[in-house]
């Protein structure tokens, strides 16, 4: 047999032998499962939180409710309304119902508990309790950010200017800016967003590496980029009330950020003239609409509005790829829920389990 030929059929026995030993060791590895539904989920319906706990409290203890879910039954449905088309499975004996998965998806966001207690109150798997957050909050994001998100417009922008002059009495300001590092199992990643004079985000950016300084991320952010070079369509430039003096309209940000006609942060805190003082205080006062820079919002026990969406603070034990979708969910339910009930409800929750993880 020619050279060549010995060395194909080594090569070609080798190759076989290799997967061979691969497939095996696939198999050692493999998990099987020992139930299909493990003895205690059987009885999912008698003793599940969902059908023993939750309807009850749904039609007859509203502040029970809210706490389970930072949501009242109205906000509840509205939501479920539109996400129920989306979150519907093929009806089988162990389908869990939309209601259910939507619930499940909203207590872990607002408690910060683990997913493990989650499934033991409900009878469910804890696989698929993860399963059910992971889709949940994707199609909590795809289905409400192109209706409660989009990109403000001219017109948007002079009603979020008129906004921040009668609340803080800062003209001309379309947004204040700041970042919050999420707190996450290493390595971290950062929310940098602009709110409106009521607390409502008006343009986020998510992702960016929590080693990185303010004013990096806020330049490679989708937003940031399109300020720093103009490429924003923003109203032409507008008087002062009582003056002819024209200024550009602009958002207000910390010494984090760097200079620019579109920005507008303090002076440093060194030998300040008076006048350099009370421009100071009123940068401060704007800079307020920031969710991400009130100082409530970090407090352990201090929630503004007694209220809150999503608990922010605890530490987030999950995987990279997954990270996003949940920060999104929480930005997203924020601006839903301002929307539907028209008042402020703080994005951030107190820390009620900061030792915990999941």
């Amino acid at each position: 047999m020619p050279k060549e030929n010995i060395v194909v059929v080594t090569s070609y026995y080798y190759l076989l032998l290799l997967t061979v030993t691969r497939l095996e060791t696939t198999r050692k590895k493999r998990r099987y499962r020992r139930y299909s539904v493990a003895p205690v989920n059987r009885l999912r319906k008698e003793q599940g939180l969902f059908n023993n706990f939750l309807r009850f409290v749904y039609h007859n203890d509203t502040e029970r409710f809210f706490k389970y879910t930072r949501m009242t039954q109205s906000q509840f449905d509205t939501l479920l309304k539109l996400l129920k088309p989306f979150l519907l499975k093929r009806a089988t004996v162990k389908t869990i119902e939309a209601p259910h998965r939507l619930l499940i998806t909203l207590h872990y966001l607002s408690e910060g508990c683990s997913m493990l207690e989650i499934a033991v109150g409900h009878r469910i798997g804890h696989a698929t309790v993860s399963k059910i957050i992971k889709e949940t909050t994707k199609i909590l994001w795809e289905v409400l950010n192109p209706i409660y998100l989009k990109p403000p417009g001219k017109e948007n922008w002079e009603k979020i200017s008129n906004g921040f002059f009668k609340k803080w009495n800062m003209p001309n300001n379309i947004g204040a800016i700041d970042g919050k590092h999420i707190h996450i199992q290493a390595p971290n990643i950062v929310l940098m967003a602009a709110c409106d004079a009521f607390y409502r985000f008006t343009l986020v950016d998510i992702g960016a590496a929590g080693s990185n300084h303010d004013s990096v991320i806020f330049r490679e952010s989708g937003f940031g980029h399109n300020i720093l070079k103009n490429k924003m369509v923003l109203p032409a430039d507008k008087a002062l009330p009582n003056t002819n003096v024209s200024i550009p309209y602009f958002f207000t940000a910390d010494q984090a950020f760097p200079l620019h006609d579109r920005l507008m942060r303090p002076y440093p805190d060194r030998q300040l003239t008076q006048d350099k003082r009370i421009f100071n205080y009123r940068l401060s006062r704007a800079r307020r609409g920031s969710v991400l820079s009130n100082k409530k919002v970090n407090c352990r026990t201090t929630e503004i509005n007694c209220s809150s969406i999503v608990n922010f603070n605890q530490q987030i034990i999950y995987k990279e790829h997954k990270r996003a979708k949940i920060i999104k969910s929480w930005v997203i339910l924020r601006v839903v829920d301002v929307d539907i009930v028209g008042r402020y409800f703080s994005l951030i929750a107190t820390i009620m389990r900061s030792e915990k993880k999941y």
